[in-house]
């Protein structure tokens, strides 16, 4: 599994605001702790699968919105699938918004899904 990382050396993250990257790295800090142990970006977007993770992981998938990214990503850990970053070029869009509501139903979500893990429920 391939991910895009706004994070690794050699991205460029162009016209983000401070504010939003400093809650960014607060919420995926969280998101290691809870989920996904090592990885630096989780919700770039830019995510590539082999045609066997595919169908290995995406039936097992019950969240969407913000969540989807971290379910799938956390499954395929579980599974054993290599995950790696590479630094990537993103250009911060103002169109988009994520509000504090956002932050706090995806903070859920991963509660919900460490529990999963820990439960054998994607087992």
């Amino acid at each position: 599994v391939i991910i895009g990382s706004r994070e690794m050396v050699g991205s460029v993250r162009d016209e983000e605001p401070w504010y939003r990257h400093v809650m960014g790295r607060g919420f995926n800090i969280m998101v290691q702790i809870l989920a996904i142990p090592g990885i630096l970006d989780t919700q770039c977007g830019f995510k590539l699968f082999s045609k066997q993770a595919v169908a290995d992981i995406f039936p097992q998938v019950t969240l969407g919105r913000w969540a989807f990214d971290i379910e799938v990503l956390a499954l395929a850990k579980a599974k054993g699938y290599a995950l790696h970053e590479f630094p990537v070029k993103w250009t911060n869009d103002d169109r988009s918004h994520v509000k504090l509501a956002d932050y706090l139903q995806v903070l859920m979500d991963t509660v919900r899904i460490r529990w999963r893990l820990w439960t054998g429920f994607y087992n």
